[in-house]
């Protein structure tokens, strides 16, 4: 297959006349961007688009090509209809219907003639073209075409054309690059090195008249050339044709004007195989089109879908925000998988987790574009842990009970497990945190202090946790009759001892079992650090720990028997049994143990 892009075997070009002289190609103008642009290797084209010479205001190829070429004019059409196009279906694109209706107004004007011969000074004043808006329109054609082309008229800076094949674009470009080329240079190079004045393109050509007999477009000879009426005009016309590579299709036209107008006329389809291999040489080639990288938007547990963003010429651009307009169209926006308080949306990421480059809407990042991708929606719940002064409150009285000058705060992103916080106080222990049910408005217990609370419970909650304190036992010492009581987080699987009286004035040695409440020991499934002795008088820094939860919803005791350093079995001293009681649990009197001295 031959291609648009190969100079060695590039379609020739076809006079059409002495007023046909032809150039080289056309270097690409692009409007400057504030980031460095990431530009993907591309493949071969799919798409040539061209510009016509000046006052060139009908296709050629509804004359070459007459039998299997249609042109809609919408000269047979009424001001304020929705445009309708021969050979074609409109439909929807951003709207719930086509944005794009038949406008006569004379400041922008249709063309005047659908011949390909270029025309100035046409009256009276041309009637009727179409107009597109933001919301876009999309041509279904009724069979696959090779080549579109339409009259630009008082072309907009923003205005886009897509080119597709089914769903997919095959080609895409902007508008933008016509009008920097015709703004910014002097003149065009034909394909055979004629020269176009581009002030010839400004101002529709029936404000345009003769002066002398011109010879081509050059604007070199002020004796014989063109002039406008209206000096001021600034906006382009021109017409534009896109030919699609030899064996590429397409079905659809999209055509969009993100923030202006986008009127044209003469719009033209053809089905012929032949246009590709038979390009005028007036004609210049304003650039090659690829089908460009593309991404695709994932709402990471979200609802509601955004449509694929593609960039012109795989260029770094800005990624869409989680809404576009109309904002309540659900294939345009997603919403974020909670609608608790604190949920926020910060932008995109190449992994679901967030592990993978991100490209937040604080960041100003823009995207390079290198290749398709899809991206995941970034989602932050912030939450507010807040301590509670008493242990007794409902849901209409807890706010008198929130003591902030203990508030912190933890956020977590994607909705992932929460690890609730454990504070201490020196009197009292957190039985849990608690938060309000967003849909019940009732409160409601979300777990324990150090337990991971799973995303399907917490994305239903206030984004505020307040926790509940209770009074520790108030008998903290330790002898040879009451045991200690060790208040232990439900999972935890470790905990430090208290401290013991030490046999002797200066050191001991402790030995540790496992037992049942009277001290008899039972099945030892219990690891121990070190143990070490201290000269204070009391035992301290030591910990006991299981491979699992220390606790399920009963008790558990360890007998400590403290002897001298001397005796390292232990065969001698003093024995207490320390209860591990589940935090939450009811506390239960504590009942004497016989303890025996050795």
């Amino acid at each position: 297959m031959s291609s648009l892009r190969d100079r060695t075997n590039r379609i020739k070009p076809k006079s059409r006349g002495k007023s046909l002289s032809f150039i080289g190609v056309l270097a690409l103008l692009v409007l400057p961007v504030t980031v460095p642009q990431a530009i993907a290797t591309p493949g071969d084209p799919t798409v040539g688009m061209y510009l016509d010479q000046p006052f060139v205001q009908g296709s050629y190829v509804g004359e070459d090509f007459a039998s299997e070429t249609t042109t809609t004019t919408f000269n047979d059409q009424s001001y304020g209809d929705t445009c309708r196009f021969d050979g074609g279906t409109i439909e929807p694109l951003y709207f719930s219907t086509p944005n794009c209706f038949v406008r006569n107004e004379i400041n922008f004007g249709g063309a005047s003639t659908t011949s390909s011969t270029p025309s100035v000074g046409q009256y009276p004043e041309p009637a009727y073209y179409g107009q597109v808006g933001s919301g876009g329109a999309s041509i279904v054609f009724d069979t696959p075409q090779t080549y579109f082309g339409l009259w630009w008229s008082a072309g907009s800076v923003g205005n886009e054309v897509q080119v597709l094949n089914g769903s997919n674009i095959v080609a895409s470009t902007s508008a933008n690059d016509v009008a920097s080329t015709l703004y910014s240079s002097a003149d065009l190079n034909a394909q055979d090195g004629s020269h176009y004045a581009t002030r010839f393109y400004t101002g529709n050509p029936e404000d345009w008249y003769t002066v002398g007999t011109p010879t081509d477009f050059s604007d070199q000879d002020s004796s014989a050339t063109y002039e406008s009426y209206k000096t001021l005009a600034q906006e382009p016309f021109v017409y534009i044709h896109f030919i699609a590579a030899p064996g590429q299709t397409f079905d659809r036209v999209n055509l969009v004007a993100p923030g202006n107008g986008f009127e044209f006329d003469n719009f033209t389809t053809s089905t012929s195989t032949s246009i590709a291999t038979s390009i005028p040489s007036r004609l210049v080639l304003q650039r090659q089109l690829y089908e460009p990288n593309y991404v695709d938007f994932n709402a990471n547990g979200g609802t509601g879908a955004l449509p694929r963003q593609y960039s012109i010429d795989s260029s770094s651009a800005y990624l869409q925000f989680f809404c576009l307009d109309p904002y309540t169209d659900p294939t345009r926006c997603i919403s974020p998988p909670s609608t608790a308080y604190g949920t926020q949306g910060l932008g995109w990421n190449t992994q679901p987790d967030g592990s993978g480059t991100s490209y937040y809407f604080e960041d100003y990042q823009q995207y390079p574009f290198t290749e398709s991708q899809t991206l995941y929606a970034q989602w932050q719940t912030t939450f507010s842990f807040v301590n509670l002064t008493n242990s007794e409150f409902n849901a209409s009285n807890v706010w008198d009970y929130v003591d902030w000058d203990s508030q912190t705060a933890s956020s977590t992103r994607n909705f992932a497990d929460v690890t609730l916080p454990s504070p201490t106080r020196p009197t009292q222990y957190l039985e849990g945190w608690y938060t309000f049910d967003s849909t019940t408005y009732e409160i409601v217990r979300a777990g324990s202090p150090g337990e991971a609370i799973p995303s399907s419970s917490y994305t239903g909650w206030d984004s505020n946790y307040f926790g509940r304190w209770l009074d520790k036992p108030t008998s903290s010492s330790v002898d040879a009759v009451t045991p200690q009581v060790l208040l232990v987080y439900p999972k935890a699987n470790s905990v430090e001892l208290p401290g013991l009286p030490l046999t002797g004035d200066v050191s001991a040695t402790i030995c540790i079992v496992e037992s049942d409440s009277s001290g008899n020991e039972v099945s030892n499934n219990l690891s121990f650090t070190d143990l070490a002795t201290s000269s204070s008088g009391f035992s301290s820094g030591f910990s006991i720990w299981s491979a699992g939860s220390l606790l399920s919803n009963t008790s558990r005791y360890v007998r400590v028997t403290v002897s001298l350093s001397s005796d390292t079995g232990c065969t001698s001293g003093t024995t207490h049994v320390i209860e591990l009681r589940p935090i939450g649990a009811n506390l239960t009197e504590y009942l004497p143990l016989n303890l025996t001295d050795r």
